[in-house]
């Protein structure tokens, strides 16, 4: 789980904070998480109302994000300039097994099962990978110069299932063509270049660490997964998924490589303790 228990909000002189933590958890720990909830939706419907995407973007590092599903969803359509009013969704009409990655696509929707809620029946999850299908194919006919890769479909669903096709189809069409850009080129040479900015910051901020790295020949395939589906092939929890989207659609497209520098370092205490060798990283990490 993210922890976000260093951050706060101060209400009457008091911070409050707010965790998912259930250990220890007393009545008055949910009403303190209630009462958080409330306050800082409060400030994230007076920003929306204000258009001030500077307090936005504040609110996105903050601790618990844009808290609900409903908040986020008109919060991560306005600070990406989602048209409302853009009719492209209806205007194209695909056939979407004509499309080239269409069996690619297929094969990696129906390996997205680990991916759904368990309160998501299986009639309901069907319904729900056809659409993620449709939408990937509308989306790549609608931008030949992008092209799919494999984890795309992990970032697409983790819009969908928050908002409805139509609004998905846009946000993800948008995003697309900005934070996830340089990994939609034909060849993935500049995705494994900005891979490379991971080891240029521990370089310069954790010797030990980056010779550990650098010893062990571990490379940054191990990130690449991380970086290219903003860790949502990787995660088991939505709401932590959600959270960290909530912060890389609020800032530079860069932020899921930081986040990886971040938990590297982190976790540098365990990391130290394994055998120095690619294999041996790449299947504890």
């Amino acid at each position: 789980m993210i922890d976000d228990k260093n951050d706060a909000i101060i209400v009457n002189g008091q911070p409050m904070t707010s965790t998912n933590t259930k250990m220890n958890h007393s009545v008055n720990d949910d009403d303190d998480d209630i009462l958080f909830t409330e306050f800082k939706s409060i400030q994230i419907k007076k920003s929306l109302q204000q258009n001030d995407r500077l307090a936005l973007k504040t609110l996105a590092c903050s601790n618990g994000g844009f808290v609900t599903n409903e908040l986020r969803v008109k919060v991560w359509c306005r600070l990406a300039n989602v048209d409302d009013n853009d009719n492209v969704f209806n205007d194209i009409s695909s056939n979407i097994q004509r499309n080239d990655n269409y069996r690619q696509v297929i094969l990696d929707v129906e390996r997205s099962l680990k991916r759904f809620p368990p309160s998501v029946q299986e009639v309901q999850r069907i319904a729900y990978q056809d659409k993620l299908t449709e939408i990937i194919i509308r989306i790549l006919d609608h931008n030949p110069d992008m092209y799919y890769y494999q984890g795309y479909h992990d970032v697409c669903l983790t819009f969908l299932l928050v908002m409805n096709e139509q609004q998905a189809f846009h946000l993800i069409n948008t995003i697309s063509r900005s934070h996830l850009r340089f990994y939609m080129e034909r060849t993935m040479n500049t995705t494994s270049n900005l891979l490379e900015i991971i080891y240029l910051i521990i370089r310069d901020e954790d010797n030990e660490l980056y010779d550990y790295l650098i010893r062990s020949d571990v490379g940054t395939i191990f990130s690449l997964s991380w970086v290219i589906t903003w860790f949502s092939h990787v995660l088991n929890d939505l709401d932590d998924i959600l959270r960290l989207f909530d912060l890389f659609i609020s800032t530079h497209y860069l932020m899921p490589i930081y986040m990886t520098v971040a938990i590297l370092m982190w976790k540098k205490s365990d990391i130290l303790c394994i055998d120095c060798d690619m294999a041996t990283f790449t299947i504890t990490y």
